[in-house]
């Protein structure tokens, strides 16, 4: 079975020549929905209303990270209500997490 090759830029698209065939084309969710509102001005303004609190351990933290709670990749956006804060080592287990879930279900494809 082939397997499709995704690409998200639209200025790639512009170059279609330059890629082998059997390219397909899809719009990214993050692309859809992004807005001018940068992730730096929005982990401040949840920091101002939250305090260095990471959502998963309720411990403070000098090493907060902004987490998307259901990743884009996975069918998450860019709203407000799926940000949160998480600390360095939630938020990188988090990560490792999803990351063993997508390749799990890839696997099983």
């Amino acid at each position: 079975m082939a397997s499709s090759r995704l690409i998200n830029c639209e200025n790639a698209k512009k170059n279609i020549s330059d890629y082998p065939s059997g390219i397909t084309w899809r719009k990214s969710p993050a692309k859809i929905v992004r807005s001018h509102v940068s992730a730096y001005k929005i982990k401040q303004m949840m920091i101002e209303e939250r305090g260095m609190i990471c959502a998963n351990c309720l411990k403070e933290s000098d090493r907060i990270e902004l987490d998307h709670i259901l990743p884009i990749c996975d069918g998450g956006t860019n709203e407000l209500s799926n940000f949160q804060l998480l600390c360095y080592e939630c938020h990188k287990e988090k990560t490792r997490l999803e990351a063993k879930a997508r390749n799990s279900k890839r696997k099983s494809l």
